[in-house]
């Protein structure tokens, strides 16, 4: 696996069907072998050549955020024409992915889009004969430095194929999204568009503003302008439903609630009369470093789309979630209650406090609790113990 922060490699042996490390015997020696022959290279093939062979990234860009690019990419899939000469634009929404159609330069093009919001990635598989080929290329934004990357890889397996196109093609339009970006940060929007993002937030911990906002789905007033005599929350199987009362229109609302923490995200999906889930949700997503964002996607493909409501409306609900994580963090108690996060942790690594929690997931009485007659089974996507 390739790590960042800093840049390394690393090699660990797991089981097949839990995903569970395990004790590796190999030799020490063999993996630093292979650890400096790959270092030699990268270092040897990096940059050169006069195609994008197996990835190209543009030069470092500054000047804009990476929220404001990010978003910028996001709008040059359904308004191609801001970004380059194309006529005929038509978008279908499909599960997992938009299907666009467009004709530039005299030819007609249809492709598959998905998009991954966690990575940042864009993958684009073109339809021949109504099917997708074999190969996806893929326009990634990369942070530290903040850069674009193009590459083309297998849709099978996921690995990188060699692209042979001129480096100039894919890097040609970096300056078209870099200048909608730079739009979009420089001007004071009247909407929440293809997202916004909150200032830097300092006054408080991601843990607490991962309280904050779980907190508030049980509780909306406590951010949002809401009748608290008329909410009512129900945990269902995978999505919260609550009911509220819209204090400037007298509105009742039903909303779906989903939460996913390992990426910072929560869904909100506000239903029909007879409750059935909209088309659209919206995303309040927790970011690093600390700020949050907020925009609405699709439901059925999970891009973005241009959401029209009032941009001071969510800078609003940003300024009353930190206030009330900053309220979590000052206040004491003697349970857990929504969570509890240990000091910072100095002394040793990330990858070293990651491997003795794996290591206490097989050994628990080895590591603080009073347990015996311990016994682990891998099963098949998790571990019995």
């Amino acid at each position: 696996a390739v790590k960042e922060g800093p840049l390394r490699l690393e090699f660990f042996h797991r089981h097949v069907s839990d995903g569970y490390r395990m004790y590796w015997q190999a030799p020490l020696d063999s993996v630093k072998q292979m650890v400096q022959e790959l270092t030699d290279y990268a270092a040897k093939t990096e940059g050169r050549g006069d195609v994008v062979g197996l990835g190209i990234r543009s030069e470092e860009i500054k000047g804009v955020s990476h929220d404001a690019l990010w978003r910028s990419m996001m709008a040059s899939i359904r308004e191609p024409a801001r970004y380059f000469t194309c006529s005929n634009v038509s978008i279908k929404e499909c599960k997992g992915f938009v299907q666009r159609m467009l004709t530039a330069n005299g030819e007609t093009y249809i492709e598959n889009i998905y998009d991954d919001e966690p990575s940042c990635e864009i993958v684009y598989r073109k339809l021949v004969n109504g099917a997708e080929t074999d190969v996806e290329r893929v326009v990634a934004l990369r942070a530290h430095p903040l850069q674009i990357e193009f590459h083309m890889r297998n849709k099978a397996d996921g690995f990188r194929v060699d692209w042979n196109m001129p480096k100039s093609a894919p890097l040609s339009c970096v300056e078209a999204i870099v200048r909608e970006a730079k739009r979009m940060d420089s001007v004071r929007p009247t909407t929440i568009g293809y997202g916004i993002t909150s200032d830097p937030i300092r006054e408080c911990s991601y843990d607490s503003l991962m309280a904050a906002v779980q907190l508030s789905i049980k509780e909306p007033w406590q951010v949002i302008e809401v009748d608290q005599t008329g909410c009512d929350a129900q945990d269902c199987a995978g999505y919260i439903q609550r009911k509220m009362k819209l204090t400037a229109t007298g509105e009742s609302v039903l909303e779906r609630v989903t939460v996913n923490e390992e990426i910072g995200e929560f869904t909100y999906n506000k239903c029909d009369a007879s409750g059935r889930p909209s088309d659209v949700e919206r995303v309040l997503a927790i970011h690093t470093p600390l700020r949050l964002e907020f925009y609405e996607r699709s439901a059925r493909s999970g891009l973005r789309v241009d959401w029209k409501a009032p941009y001071d409306i969510a800078r609003d609900t940003f300024s009353k979630t930190v206030q009330l994580a900053q309220k979590i963090e000052k206040g004491s108690s003697d349970v857990v209650g929504l969570g509890l996060a240990s000091k910072p942790i100095t002394e040793v690594s990330q990858d070293a406090v990651w491997k003795a929690m794996l290591f206490a997931m097989r050994n628990p009485a080895e590591c603080g609790l009073k347990v015996n007659n311990v016994t682990v089974r891998d099963m098949s996507g998790y571990m019995q113990r």
